[in-house]
């Protein structure tokens, strides 16, 4: 497993297990599978290399996700800088995006 995927991993555990406190921050490259149609507020993903790692993200429609979610060029790969709120009880781990960028 690649260094980067495996402290992701470790992270995202830590957070399934409630291990960390919410706000703890995370740095990760994350693939988007599903955005609501509702709004536009929340998606679906999984962290880039492990689709084990499922995640529940949330962000501010106003905010630089959105505007990166709604590029024309965009890819559903994004690296992003979020925080811990929890864990759904699908097992999700919940992140809300805070930054945003391409990961090349």
């Amino acid at each position: 497993m690649k260094e980067g995927i495996k402290k992701s991993y470790e992270e995202w555990l830590a957070c399934r297990n409630r291990e960390v406190d919410p706000g703890f921050l995370v740095k990760w490259t994350i693939r988007v599978t599903m955005i609501s149609s509702f709004g536009g507020r929340y998606g679906r993903g999984f962290i880039e290399g492990n689709k084990n790692c499922k995640l529940h993200l949330l962000w501010d429609p106003e905010g630089a996700f959105a505007d990166f979610l709604d590029s024309k060029k965009r890819s559903n790969v994004a690296a992003v800088e979020g925080r811990f709120e929890g864990v759904t009880e699908n097992g999700e781990v919940i992140i809300e995006v805070i930054g945003v960028k391409s990961p090349h």
